[in-house]
């Protein structure tokens, strides 16, 4: 039964209850209030007065009914009406809003949802409606991509805590567009008067798959190199500052590997711009290959690229990691059907026993780098302070 109907049904037995009241209350001090006028003024009980005394009941008491009827009824109708007209405005706003709506009961059961949510969800609403959002479970991911946890899905924190939750971003498999598609979710628990747990919940459901992916579009602009795709400077620096400070709080300890490709403007002038970019995303990805999922590969600039270890125990751990990118880089490249050397220097500092800062550390890595140039290239160098 919706909410209109049900209104309508309590209005009806209220203005029921209001006329049944009123003549009960008329009938009884009719009867009691003509009875003790008669015994009080010793008039004989002859039956034409008893009789005139019902006729002139029935007159007095049929007028007062028929002013409470009308009242109440005239009162009855337009309040019918304006909730007729209120239901017809919301029915309007509900099926017509470009955000999904969808009512959960305390069960976590579906009891309604509008077009918009079929839309946005994919799913047709005769399915969505039975459904359980306990069913949604492992079908919803982060925006790093991992799974977004059951219990902090906004309709389950809203029914359990009974508090508003806003701006939930969640992505999910959308099964009409065969894609991945992204929400924005509120959750507005609602109460019963006297109730302190929610027994409904509202949830608003936003499509912001295109302000998503520009989104993302353009923070791969911003933070990442446009050829490998690597973390440029500006995000590298982000990071690099975050392990420092991480590490200083835990004590651990860090690696940076200044890279710079020996002879790379030669790769450029024998096969011009695209022989090049084809030369440094090969890099890239070797690079990528060399190490481990917690660390960081970045380019800098045209031939420069760093690769900064997180967590290692000491030192050596940046000299071993400079062997394997050789070991990795030693394989010719295939430019345009040629055979094509890769040759780097690289330079090794380590946190915090050659700096404490992000920017000093980048800075002894790259003097750390020249050094290994000045010795013969395609050679790393670990830094060394300079003599007092």
């Amino acid at each position: 039964m919706t909410t209109y109907a049900k209104i309508k049904k309590m209005c009806r037995k209220v203005t029921a209850l209001q006329v049944t009241l009123v003549y009960l209350i008329t009938s009884t001090l009719w009867i009691y209030g003509s009875n003790w006028l008669m015994d009080s003024c010793c008039l004989p009980n002859l039956p034409c007065l008893q009789g005139i005394r019902d006729g002139v009941f029935i007159l007095i008491s049929s007028a007062i009914l028929y002013l409470v009827a009308s009242r109440f009824l005239i009162t009855f109708l337009y309040s019918e009406k304006q909730l007729h007209q209120s239901e017809n405005r919301f029915r309007a706003l509900y099926e017509n809003m470009t955000q999904g709506v969808i009512y959960i009961a305390a069960d976590g059961h579906v009891i309604s949802a509008n077009p918009a949510a079929e839309e946005i969800s994919g799913m047709p609403l005769e399915q969505l409606i039975s459904m359980s959002i306990r069913s949604l479970k492992g079908k919803l991911v982060r925006e790093d991509g991992s799974e977004f946890p059951w219990r902090e899905f906004p309709g389950i924190l809203a029914l359990s805590r009974g508090n508003i939750v806003k701006n939930v971003i969640m992505g999910f498999y959308h099964p009409r567009r065969k894609k991945q598609c992204w929400i924005r979710v509120d959750a507005v628990p609602q109460f019963i008067p006297g109730n302190t747990r929610p027994d409904e919940v509202f949830i608003s459901v936003e499509d912001i798959t295109e302000f998503h992916l520009a989104q993302k579009k353009i923070e791969q602009l911003a933070y990442y190199d446009a050829l490998t795709g690597l973390p440029n400077r500006r995000l590298f620096m982000d990071r690099l500052n975050q392990m420092v400070k991480r590490a200083e709080r835990d004590n651990e300890h860090l690696a940076l590997l200044f890279i710079d490709l020996d002879k790379f403007k030669s790769v450029n002038d024998n096969f011009g711009h695209a022989g090049g970019d084809e030369f440094l995303c090969e890099v890239a990805s070797r690079l990528m290959n060399a190490v481990r999922k917690s660390d960081t590969v970045a380019r800098l600039s045209g031939d420069e690229f760093v690769v900064l270890l997180s967590s290692v125990h000491n030192g050596s751990d940046g000299q071993l990691m400079a062997k394997k990118l050789f070991e990795q880089l030693d394989p010719p490249a295939d430019i345009d059907g040629h055979d094509v050397s890769i040759n780097a220097s690289i330079g090794i500092a380590c946190y915090p026993q050659d700096a404490t800062s992000a920017e000093s550390l980048l800075q002894c890595a790259d003097t750390a780098m020249y050094r290994a140039k000045k010795q013969g290239k395609n050679n790393y160098c670990t830094f060394t302070p300079p003599p007092d």
